[in-house]
């Protein structure tokens, strides 16, 4: 058994070797038994991989907030459709231009139906057939169709960037419990020792309390800080979700004017083709 838990086990328990009665943190620490040790490095590896996300967390956050303003101002009535897939989608990766894509291929998908309406009336229109049947898609189902392809992009990413913020709140509940098993276990091996020695002397019995103590300290010292982590990511995601709901707005606008140029255009064109003698 070659695991690194295992070495720290190991090395932890040599240090508890060393000479000195000095009842320090540090001494009660590598003093401590097997289960107290296992518990300490628990605590940590919860600690360590907590305090991971947390600044993974800042700065994914801090990105997105420091190019949303970028990415809203190209959001502009007057940036045509090809310059705005250019800059806002093309050559970019970020939660922007995902959602912007969602709103794109909706428009997309509008068009090419308008595209085989037009081309349907076309193909009537050269066997004589009635033009008038030719309907274009409706506004209002792009707009719902829109809609709904928008906020499904927006919950998507919103829940990429919440990824790994459950697991400082699991830290948050279960460190101060984890802490607690190794008190109450110290506690109980401390009357233990009072029952097998028959002596409650209080020389004897402080130092296995203490020792039982520091699992607890140690627990609440990782669960303080995660609260803290925990409830500015949360307050950090939630002004993150306002943003991205104020974005769907923009591109529901944005795609709905860039919708009505097209289909004034492929209106032309069926406009057009009843111009011509049946």
């Amino acid at each position: 058994m070659n695991s690194p838990l295992f070495s720290s086990l190991l090395w932890l328990q040599s240090v508890a070797q060393l000479p000195g009665n000095d009842l320090g943190v540090m001494t009660l620490v590598w003093r401590s038994s097997l289960f107290t040790k296992v518990i300490l490095i628990a605590l940590i590896i919860l600690s360590v991989i907590s305090w991971t996300i947390t600044i993974n967390k800042y700065l994914q956050f801090k990105n997105f907030n420091k190019t949303f303003t970028y990415n809203l101002n190209l959001i502009s009535p007057n940036v045509d459709l090809t310059s705005f897939f250019a800059h806002a989608i093309e050559k970019r990766d970020d939660e922007f231009s995902r959602i912007a894509e969602e709103g794109y291929f909706t428009l997309s998908n509008a068009i090419k139906k308008g595209m085989q309406v037009v081309n349907k009336a076309n193909e009537a229109a050269a066997y004589g057939g009635d033009r008038r049947n030719s309907r274009l898609p409706d506004d209002e189902n792009f707009a719902k169709e829109l809609r709904l392809r928008l906020e499904t992009g927006v919950n998507t990413e919103v829940l990429s960037l919440s990824k790994g913020m459950s697991f400082i709140a699991t830290v948050v509940s279960v460190s101060p419990f984890i802490g607690l098993l190794g008190t109450v276990w110290g506690v109980l091996q401390a009357f233990l020792g009072i029952g097998t020695t028959g002596s409650a002397d209080l020389a004897i019995v402080a130092p296995g309390i203490a020792e039982a103590l520091i699992t607890t300290v140690f627990g609440l010292a990782v669960a303080i800080p995660a609260v803290l982590c925990n409830n500015y990511l949360a307050t950090q995601l939630q002004d993150i979700e306002d943003h991205l709901d104020h974005l769907i707005t923009e591109l529901t606008i944005y795609f709905s004017n860039c919708w009505q140029h097209e289909k004034k255009k492929l209106e032309s064109h069926l406009g057009r083709q009843r111009d011509i003698p049946g």
